[in-house]
């Protein structure tokens, strides 16, 4: 006797129900109208039962002019078969990888055995999807190709084709595994190719309650933002940490140069006593009086009828002259060509007094910085 078919086959992210418990019809459709429309309409024609009794999905051709429709009573299920289905991505029937194939198949008969069901498909090269799709659970293996050739010969003539079609086996489903953000890959077994289940196709394949369906997505979207705004903490958290340890390694750092700084103190501040005292000495040097040169530039200039009686140094560049002359024409004169003189900023001459035939006077005459240091030489 055969075992009892597996109530749904868990793979990563995807519940696979046994094929055995829907039945499947393709739907035109009319292009005027929405197409979940339409196959709420059909279902409805189509079942003894109301929709809100069936678990129910449905897949679009590419061109959208044709819908695979499949349902199955809720009956079929258990609460213990459906306590799982909230925590899945998504809840398909074990076709949905057969059905969902990229390429156009060619017109003829498919067959595959998954899990402990066998399943038979028509196509009629019209559109990519099954024009028939039948579904039994596996019988004793000593009769399996007698119930195969005749599940094939019945969906045969449900979807009209003509006797000699050709006849193929289908790669089962080895695994289903998230692709991108929300949708599924289906690998089949051997060299075929993946079957990629987009969010789209997923929305409309998947066979829950669309309503409890719908909230359990809002949900999730819910639980991804309080995810994404904990993980957003959390990386905050390690910025500041990081930022803390860095402060704390500068800090290290910076205690390390003061230390350096502290121990070159002593020899650093020897050499800056030094400097100050070399350059305290270089401008002692500079700013020495030059008593002589005054004299010697002041006397240059001095006609020959004047004496001088009294000199001296009035600051750094400046030099008082007191003298006699017995000729008083010759004090405009000689005030006059020191004026004249090169390196001399000031002349003043003052207090002059005439007494027995002699004039007396005083000279303030005030130098440029730059001739005392031409005169004190490199």
């Amino acid at each position: 006797m055969p075992s009892a078919p597996p109530s749904a086959t868990t793979v990563r992210d995807a519940l696979l129900l046994p094929a055995e418990r829907f039945f499947v019809r393709r739907i035109s459709l009319a292009p005027e109208s929405p197409a979940a429309t339409q196959l709420e309409l059909a279902l409805e024609t189509l079942s003894p039962f109301a929709p809100g009794q069936l678990y129910h999905g449905y897949l679009l051709d590419p061109a959208g002019q044709d819908a695979l429709l499949y349902a199955a009573h809720r009956r079929n299920f258990t609460a213990t078969d459906t306590a799982a289905w909230d925590q899945a991505r998504a809840v398909l029937p074990a076709f949905a990888p057969v059905i969902a194939g990229a390429s156009l198949p060619a017109p003829g008969l498919g067959w595959r055995r998954q899990d402990q069901t066998l399943e038979a498909y028509a196509w009629d090269g019209r559109t990519h999807l099954p024009a028939a799709l039948l579904a039994r659970p596996v019988p004793d293996d000593s009769t399996f190709p007698a119930v195969r050739d005749a599940l094939l010969e019945e969906v045969r003539q449900r979807a009209g084709l003509p006797d000699n079609s050709p006849v193929r086996e289908l790669p089962v489903t080895a695994s289903v595994h998230p692709d991108s953000k929300s949708g599924l890959r289906c690998t089949l077994a051997g060299a075929a190719p993946d079957v990629v289940l987009g969010s789209a196709a997923l929305d409309t394949m998947d066979v829950r309650d669309k309503v409890q369906l719908a909230e359990q997505r809002r949900l999730a979207r819910r639980d991804l933002w309080i995810w994404r705004a904990f993980a957003a903490g959390c990386a905050g958290l390690a910025a500041c940490l990081v930022l803390e340890l860095a402060g704390l390694g500068g800090k290290l750092f910076l205690r390390g140069q003061r230390a350096v700084v502290e121990a070159q103190a002593g020899p650093v501040e020897q050499i800056k006593s030094t400097q100050e005292l070399a350059t305290r000495l270089n401008e002692m040097s500079s700013q020495q009086l030059r008593p002589f040169e005054m004299l010697a530039a002041v006397n240059a200039q001095r006609p020959g009828s004047i004496q001088f009686l009294r000199v001296a140094t009035a600051g750094r560049f400046q030099i008082e002259v007191e003298a006699q002359t017995p000729n008083s024409a010759d004090l405009g004169t000689y005030e006059s060509h020191l004026r004249a003189a090169p390196g001399i900023a000031q002349v003043e001459l003052r207090d002059p007094r005439s007494r027995e035939g002699f004039t007396t006077f005083v000279l303030d005459v005030t130098f440029r910085p730059d001739f005392l240091k031409k005169a004190s030489g490199p």
